[in-house]
């Protein structure tokens, strides 16, 4: 598990809308995070939300590179 995995989770979420939505169209964060770990994404639901938050501060602060994933619409 790691937050380096997921800000790459967050970050495929920002670049790929297939993706985004194969991902969102899991009824539960259960089967939400079974389809993120099959593609590869070594991280848990805190740390995306951990991560999504601080990515979120970064573009806030006027960060480049901040993405647009949010994290509340992840979970059920």
């Amino acid at each position: 598990m790691s937050n380096e995995g997921a800000k790459a989770f967050i970050e495929r979420m920002n670049r790929d809308g297939a993706f985004r939505m194969r991902v969102l169209s899991e009824k539960t964060t259960e089967d939400r995070m079974k389809m993120i770990r099959a593609a590869g994404f070594d991280c848990t639901a805190k740390e995306i939300g951990l991560a999504s938050a601080e990515i979120s501060d970064d573009a806030a602060a006027g960060a480049s590179g901040g993405g647009n994933f949010m994290f509340d619409y992840f979970i059920s």
